[in-house]
């Protein structure tokens, strides 16, 4: 076979697996990439309005993201979820859908049931009910405002309907208008003192659509700004690097005046005029790099592991240069730095 080729068999194969996704329904690889991007970050602004409103922390993590039918859709609303529906009605078409689990919800919103709690078989009182409902909204509403700003559009929807589903439920009912298939984004919820529990966001798959395209569009453009911004200056670069070429420079050697054999030294005076000068000084703690994915995904508790060992000392900087090393003390319920070494200039110069 020649190098570079790809034999029958290998075309086959390839031919065999774009035919496989080509029938798989629901969103590409490349849009629940996207949208698994979108509703990270916009699922954390809902997770803090809710924390808010609870006054507990809450936090998500763990997310998956699949495309379900409508027989599927009604099979995984199962019982004793708490359900949000909203029908879009300005930037988007279609419905949105917050599903959480109900006893861990209602439990947050009212410790007094924790004693009715063990099986999920349990009523939600008339207020309890509206104080859930108003939570949802408040995260429905950080959700969408999110994905707003970063699609460039306003996104809006009509009253919600909260669902709390039971046996009795007409489910039928639950997903009318939705369409034939939805995208479903699930997180784990972290609510403090409560526990974990299952969060989803359901989108019609319209609109999950809609919410790629628009942001890869937005992209593009911000991506096109950049290339004119970038042509601009190289336009009015290379005029000015042309005229200087074209204008004559005089060079000439410089003259310098004899050095007096009796100028006294006055090292120690020039010091004594910049002792006031005030200097920046500054501690390291640590330090670590981290994506752009990993530092949009912090909320409030998340913990950042630093590359420095516990026993390492702390470094010194004036200035931003490094002049010693310490360990850490406390004065009068102060952090302070216990100096241990200084850094001499020849150990100075090898960190350069």
């Amino acid at each position: 076979m020649n190098e570079g080729l790809l034999s029958q068999q290998e075309i086959n194969s390839l031919l065999q697996k774009n035919a496989e996704l080509s029938s798989l329904p629901g969103l590409t690889e490349g849009e629940k990439d996207v949208l698994g991007e979108v509703s990270n970050i916009s699922m954390g602004s809902a997770a803090m309005a809710l924390s808010s409103f609870l006054s507990r922390e809450a936090t998500i993590s763990g997310m998956k993201i699949d495309t379900l039918g409508l027989d599927e859709l009604k099979a995984d609303l199962d019982l004793d979820r708490l359900v949000l529906k909203a029908q879009f009605d300005e930037g988007l078409e279609g419905y949105v859908l917050l599903a959480l689990a109900s006893d861990k919800l209602v439990l947050a919103m009212d410790p007094n049931l924790s004693t009715e709690l063990g099986d999920g078989a349990f009523g939600i009182s008339d207020g309890v009910l509206a104080n859930t409902k108003e939570g949802l909204n408040n995260m429905l509403t950080a959700l969408l405002d999110t994905i707003a700003g970063m699609v460039g559009r306003n996104i809006g929807v009509l009253d919600p309907d909260l669902w709390h589903v039971g046996p009795d439920t007409d489910k039928e009912q639950l997903v009318k208008g939705i369409g034939a298939e939805v995208a479903r984004v699930d997180f784990d919820l972290q609510l403090e003192t409560i526990g974990n529990s299952r969060a989803s966001l359901i989108l019609s798959i319209d609109a999950a659509r809609a919410i790629v395209e628009a942001l890869s569009k937005a992209a593009e453009a911000v991506e096109a700004e950049a290339r004119v911004e970038e042509q601009e200056k190289e336009s009015k670069i290379v005029p000015e690097i042309k005229d200087r070429e074209k204008k004559q420079v005089s060079i000439q050697k410089p003259q310098f005046s004899q050095l007096r054999e009796d100028v006294k030294s006055t090292s120690r005076q020039n010091i004594d005029l910049i002792l006031d000068v005030p200097l920046e000084l500054s501690v390291v703690l640590g330090n670590t790099s981290k994506s752009i994915r990993e530092i949009l995904s912090l909320n409030p508790g998340s913990v950042i592991e630093l590359g420095k060992y516990t026993e390492e000392p702390l470094e010194v900087y004036v200035n931003g240069k490094l002049i010693a090393q310490g360990e850490v003390v406390v004065i009068n319920e102060n952090f302070g730095i216990r100096i241990t070494n200084i850094i001499s200039a020849a150990e100075r110069v090898k960190k350069l």
